[in-house]
């Protein structure tokens, strides 16, 4: 059927100048059509004039943008009332819409739209939003604002498709991480969701040879519904080794102490490392019940401020009043020491202010001045195993070096104090001091029976050995010190060493007329030029060993004669600069250095997981979180 030309509202817009030719009355430009269809004329009117209205036969206004995102009906608050004239001398007004302003008349390329897309997974995995971002409809107008030629995809895209894609892209570039490594260490530890999900989590941790950093991934946090046998947790650990392809760069496995873990690591043969901040966390745990009671009066009147907000208004004003720092109080974690310790140490920072507010408000909670005695003597003993816990807990520094450093540290931190206290008995309060007396030297048996063999450990030894900022003066004992030295002579003399040309010093050589003749060896009449140096370099070889073993105990020896490093300087940086100097230690240092010395790294891996599966996401299925877990540990933008 014939279009009725004359009846449409394009004709509002356009002239016909020849039969089937129509000429637009904004641009000019000619346009043909047929007798069927004005389809032409619209696609001309959309695309290259997109805020024009059409005026239809019904007098009802649309605009000739053929498509808009759902939901942008809503967007009406920043619509414009702009005039529209034409050729025809019809002059109308109408409401336009932003969405006709912004509007991208060109379809989005695809190399952009899955920028777009990766970046969107990326920004949901690692800032712990839900798939469901997707589906909001304010997300949806905002998006639709920034970009209006991309589509959203849907949760069920996100969720199978686009997670799943980025998930096997990290993986993939993880593998080539583990394949440069020269030595990896593992670290690897369980947790239970709130979902009642068992998952283990596996950590890798590495040396970057071009940066000289300590680098770490995650290898997988996966669902494991097996029982937690010694047997179970070998072939997890094997399996999990042999499909990144490691086998034979694992250092060590760091976990904590926990018998079926450590039996699993032996069955297998590898080297356990066990988690020193866990054993300080029991040192800490064990000793801190000497001021149960206080610790306990302290918990409550953190409880009370929590509960009540009229008294926690009043703290804040006094806190004001007294030009105290306005400091929210802290609440301990019964499984984590460290957080009692910043609980009694925010209570004493603001204690006047605690003081005058429980005078007035609840006076059955006030602390007595023993109490106050007892928390100001507590906090600097705890203080310094509170230090120790935090360095000891970094994954970007060396840390297993630091081990027999802390523990001979801390032993005379407490020893130190004792002594202290001892003096301040005798003249001051017998019951307050008393506590602290019972604090210490259950802090002292504790570190004796937990912390004794560290440097008869071999990993902890050579690692100490091997960190230029310690070397002998790490170790509490002279003989354990010798003993390390002497043990890893005889390891790294089976190292061979790469001749590299940039331990060759060159010389340039002049032709001379006249040959240099030693009068020890016999005349020569070669015609090859010889260089000034060549007897030198003669007599240097002489003097230099020529086999590996001995090469190793001279760099080994020479190493420790050298200066100690600074205890704040870098020391991966320092085996660096070099490695042309020690090439047989630098290979054998990539092995040692690279060892943590606690299994927290998994934990944080736990705290993601906690985030990412929490109250309102309590659906996301095993897979799922461990994809997500992945993304957020291991993507580097």
């Amino acid at each position: 059927m014939a279009v009725r030309r004359k009846s449409s509202a394009l004709w509002n817009h356009f002239d016909e100048t020849q039969p089937k030719i129509a000429k637009c009355n904004y641009c000019t430009q000619t346009i043909s059509f047929s007798a069927e269809s004005l389809g032409n004329l619209n696609r001309h009117l959309t695309r290259k004039h997109p805020t024009i209205v059409i005026n239809n036969s019904n007098d009802k206004q649309i605009t000739s943008a053929s498509s808009t995102p759902n939901d942008s009906s809503t967007i009406t608050d920043l619509s414009l009332q702009l005039p529209i004239s034409h050729s025809r001398s019809t002059t109308f007004s109408t409401q336009l819409k932003i969405d006709h302003f912004t509007e991208s008349s060109k379809p989005m390329p695809l190399s952009k739209k899955q920028q777009i897309d990766n970046q969107l997974i990326t920004m949901i995995a690692k800032e712990y939003h839900p798939l469901s971002l997707v589906e909001e409809v304010e997300f949806k107008k905002l998006v639709y604002l920034l970009c209006p030629s991309y589509k959203l995809p849907t949760r069920k895209t996100l969720s199978e498709n686009f997670l799943p894609q980025l998930s096997l892209k990290l993986n993939q570039d993880v593998k080539m991480k583990m394949e440069k490594a020269q030595a990896i260490c593992l670290t690897t530890d369980g947790w239970t969701s709130k979902n009642n999900q068992s998952f283990l989590a596996v950590t890798a941790h590495y040396i970057d040879t071009e940066t000289m950093n300590m680098n770490s991934c995650l290898l997988g946090c996966v669902n494991y519904n097996n029982s937690r046998t010694a047997e179970n947790l070998c072939n997890f650990l094997r399996s999990m080794i042999k499909e990144w392809n490691i086998e034979n760069k694992v250092g060590a496995i760091v976990s904590d102490h926990a018998a079926n873990i450590i039996a699993a690591v032996k069955l297998e043969g590898w080297r356990s490392i066990g988690c020193f901040a866990h054993l300080l966390n029991l040192i800490i745990q064990s000793s801190i019940t000497r001021i149960s009671s206080v610790v306990q009066k302290v918990k409550s009147i953190v409880e009370y401020f929590k509960r009540s907000t009229k008294a926690l208004e009043k703290l804040h004003e006094l806190q004001k009043q007294m030009e105290l720092p306005l400091l929210k109080l802290k609440q301990d974690v019964p499984t984590r020491w460290n957080s009692t310790f910043e609980m009694l140490d925010r209570v004493y920072q603001v204690k006047n202010a605690i003081i005058a507010t429980l005078a007035l408000m609840n006076n059955n909670l006030s602390l007595s001045t023993d109490d106050w005695i007892v928390i100001e003597e507590a906090l600097p003993i705890l203080n310094v195993f509170y230090d120790v816990t935090v360095e000891i807990c970094s994954e970007t520094n060396v840390s297993l070096s630091k081990v027999i450093v802390f523990c001979d540290l801390l032993r005379d931190h407490v020893d130190q104090h004792l002594v202290l206290l001892d003096a301040k008995m005798r003249i001051e309060n017998q019951y307050a001091l008393g506590m602290i007396n019972n604090l210490l030297k259950s802090l002292h048996f504790e570190m004796n029976k937990r912390l004794n063999d560290f440097e008869k450990n071999f990993l902890y030894s050579e690692s100490t050995i091997l960190d230029p900022r310690f070397k002998k003066k790490g170790f509490r004992d002279e003989i354990n010190s010798e003993k390390a030295i002497e043990d890893l002579k005889l390891k790294i003399r089976s190292i061979r060493s790469e001749p590299s040309s940039n331990l060759t010093l060159t010389h340039v050589s002049a032709p001379i007329s006249t040959n240099v003749v030693s009068s020890t060896e016999p005349l020569s009449f070669s015609t090859q030029p010889v260089s000034i140096w060549d007897k030198f370099d003669r007599k240097i070889a002489s003097l230099t060993p020529q086999n590996s073993t001995a090469a190793a105990i001279v760099e080994l020896d020479k190493y420790i004669n050298e200066p100690n490093l600074h205890r704040q300087g870098n020391p991966l940086q320092w085996w660096y600069s070099r490695r042309n100097v020690y090439p047989i230690l630098y290979k054998f240092v990539l092995k040692r250095l690279n060892l943590v010395a606690t299994s927290v790294p998994c934990e944080r891996i736990f705290s993601k997981a906690g985030i990412i599966q929490n109250e309102k996401r309590s659906r996301l299925s095993a897979t799922k979180v461990s994809q997500l877990l992945f993304i957020a540990s291991n993507y580097q933008s």
